[in-house]
């Protein structure tokens, strides 16, 4: 089953079982985390749902701001949206 799971993920083949996953995890998470201490510095309360957050409907432009400032940051370049 694995072999056949590699086969039909040959792009990406070298990094299965690497390790390469916590490490984006990890990456995913300080990038979440920035996101909400910006928000907090901006007085803007926002709940945490995974890779996203919930903000009230006023600041939702100033998220999304936010999220790609801090993405690119974190990244080095800008996120494909």
């Amino acid at each position: 089953m694995m072999e056949d799971f590699k086969a039909r993920h040959t792009p990406i083949q070298e990094f299965l079982f690497s390790g390469a996953g916590i490490d984006l995890q990890n990456t995913d998470s300080r990038i979440m985390e920035k996101i909400m201490m910006r928000l907090h510095e901006n007085g803007i309360m926002a709940m945490p749902i995974h890779d996203s957050a919930i903000v009230e409907k006023e600041h939702s432009a100033r998220l999304q701001k936010i999220m790609v400032q801090v993405y690119e940051e974190v990244m080095g370049y800008a996120p494909v949206l």
